[in-house]
């Protein structure tokens, strides 16, 4: 970086090119003849300089690569598959064939163990969508839940 410093003994102002790590360390006058130390100025024009436009790096443009990368994964991946996720029929991770099943299921289970009981509760509302849809919410029956002995 470039700093300026000043000579107390001569009175000389000049601008250096000097590492970060040694910006605050006196350095020896270059005027000659003269043999005192220059010490760093502080200089509020030289504060303000900043690089605008395409291309400079900026505080925050790790920020800007790192939400730009996650943006295009994000993309990627919807023009990709075109999956939508949803919740399927299911019951004690067995699927069912509609909603209506999987709660008599969990019905079924809580007569045969009523030491551990499930919640009916949580079903009521994908019973109610399939209801007022008029056709079930069908999807591949892998394996249906069956009452236990």
């Amino acid at each position: 970086m470039i700093y300026e410093y000043h000579c107390q003994s001569c009175g000389d102002s000049t601008d250096r090119f000097v590492k970060v790590a040694e910006r605050n360390d006196p350095k020896p006058c270059e005027v000659k003849g003269c043999e005192g130390t220059a010490t760093r100025m502080f200089n509020p024009v030289n504060a303000g300089f900043v690089l605008k436009g395409h291309g400079w790096p900026t505080r925050d443009s790790r920020a800007n690569k790192s939400m730009k990368a996650k943006q295009r994964a994000a993309k990627a991946k919807s023009r990709d598959n075109n999956f939508t996720p949803s919740l399927q029929p299911n019951f004690n991770g067995a699927s069912t064939g509609t909603w209506n099943d999987a709660k008599d299921a969990a019905y079924q289970h809580n007569a045969s163990k009523p030491e551990r009981p499930v919640d009916l509760r949580s079903y009521d509302k994908y019973v109610e969508k399939e209801r007022l849809s008029k056709k079930p919410l069908k999807t591949k029956k892998i394996a249906k839940a069956s009452a236990p002995a």
